[in-house]
């Protein structure tokens, strides 16, 4: 007869699972409420990286927009259209902004230009593990 080396703990499984289904839930109800910031990123899967915007040009001037001045609970990233998303509490896209951003100088497409953070996406999956 063939043992198995792992011996799983089902009921730290299950308590496990049910913690996910809790945030995919809150998840949902996020974005029932309109308190999802949607962007698209259609450079992201060839860069590597999400492009986040602090500032955006109007009037001639850069004012506080974007990451900056969100009340959503939450960032959703669409990195390849109708097929993957990636969706961030606001919170801890603020905290790896600010501690693993790089700058970005003005970003030039679209109606009004704009300055952001280029944040590597392995930093979302390895927060810990920067470089």
């Amino acid at each position: 007869m063939h043992e198995s080396l792992r011996q799983p703990n089902w009921d730290i499984d299950r308590e496990i699972g049910s913690q996910a289904e809790v945030w995919i839930s809150d998840i949902r109800k996020a974005f029932a409420n309109g308190t999802v910031e949607v962007k698209r990123d259609t450079r992201a899967m060839r860069t590597g990286n999400l492009y986040v915007e602090y500032e955006c040009r109007r009037g001639g001037v850069f004012k506080p927009s974007g990451i900056a001045t969100t009340r959503a609970d939450a960032w959703c990233f669409v990195v390849i259209k109708d097929a993957l998303a990636i969706v961030i509490e606001t919170e801890k896209l603020k905290n790896i902004c600010s501690e693993t951003g790089i700058r970005k100088a003005e970003e030039t497409d679209g109606s009004h230009p704009t300055k952001g953070y280029l944040v590597p996406m392995r930093y979302l999956f390895a927060p810990t593990q920067r470089a």
